[in-house]
């Protein structure tokens, strides 16, 4: 920081300042510091883990809740890494599949148990043919479909997305579907 007075030699445009308002002090402060340095593109493989850890744990949790109304609420396939908001992101995922009976009350009592277990959630379409529920615990998204008609439950957990490079995500996701 420095102080203008009368005879420091000032930057051309601050000496007309001056010149126009001898009465005013200018203090001119020093530039911003440089931004910290950017976090390794690639990524942290603990903090991958950690969130595939996470959705993990959020699928238990929906499991809990919902094993009264769909039992056999399974996983297609374990928690893995998918493509997030961009391809040089990804974001842990799992589906699951159940049976679901042709009951207008199902998405409302799944709701009402996510609740029950902390979720945030909001129905769409409960009684229609198919019903959805919208729901976040923590960071992670589920959308939970029922098709009545169809008697099928399908739940996805998704969690937030993780930068880890555009190399890495293909890496990461290669198999995945």
């Amino acid at each position: 920081m420095r102080l203008l007075t009368g005879d420091t030699p000032p930057d051309p445009l601050f000496a007309a300042l001056r010149r126009r308002h001898p009465d005013v002090d200018l203090v001119l402060l020093p530039p911003e510091p440089p931004a910290p340095a950017h976090r390794d593109p690639r990524g942290d493989p603990a903090e991958l883990d950690a969130r595939l850890a996470e959705v993990g744990l959020a699928q238990e949790r929906l499991r809990a809740a919902t094993a009264t109304s769909v039992p056999d609420l399974t996983p297609v396939a374990p928690v893995a890494p998918a493509f997030g908001d961009s391809e040089s992101q990804v974001r842990a995922v799992v589906r699951l599949r159940g049976t679901g009976e042709d009951d207008p009350g199902l998405v409302e009592r799944v709701a009402t148990a996510l609740r029950d277990g902390g979720w945030a959630v909001r129905v769409a379409g409960g009684a229609t043919e198919v019903g959805r529920v919208l729901a976040v615990l923590d960071d992670v998204e589920l959308t939970l479909t029922h098709a009545r008609a169809a008697r099928v439950v399908l739940a996805v957990l998704v969690g937030p997305s993780l930068a880890v490079g555009v190399e890495q995500a293909r890496r990461l996701t290669a198999g995945v579907r």
